[in-house]
């Protein structure tokens, strides 16, 4: 199985999983972390909508919640090109999320580049996956 599908697999179960603790997240403490992937610069891989439409219904039945919408990239590369990279995918996503009806004052957009990766890349190609696959956390925390 190539990276690619593996990731996406990671993705889907991720957001099943998500989905199974929806009627206890309003009694939750602990924040609910959602991952939204990028194939390139800032286009949405295919299959994202499943996660925003979940991240929008958790905010919406849930109005106590706020979401941290935190972009990341790999570690090599331009740090100013990297933070820049990781605010408009961050801003996409609010974007969506604003587009299913939840209020703007309600999430944060964070542009995190390259000092924190969630992935870290020892060479040129692996950057370049990184690339293609990078992503944006959606954090929900109670107010």
């Amino acid at each position: 199985m190539r990276r690619a599908q593996l990731f996406g697999l990671a993705i889907l179960a991720a957001t099943v999983a998500a989905s199974f603790g929806l009627d206890r997240l309003g009694q939750a403490q602990q924040p609910v972390v959602l991952s939204v992937p990028f194939d390139r610069d800032v286009t949405l891989a295919d299959g994202t909508a499943g996660t925003l439409d979940l991240a929008a219904g958790l905010m919406a039945r849930n109005p106590g919640y706020r979401a941290f919408i935190e972009g990341h990239t790999g570690n090599l590369g331009d740090a100013d090109a990297n933070l820049d990279l990781s605010r408009r995918r961050a801003e996409a996503v609010d974007q969506a999320l604003t587009e299913a009806g939840i209020d703007g004052d309600r999430t944060e957009v964070l542009a995190i580049g390259s000092a924190a990766p969630l992935d870290r890349a020892e060479d040129e190609s692996e950057a370049a996956y990184q690339r293609r696959l990078g992503r944006v956390e959606i954090t929900l925390v109670r107010e």
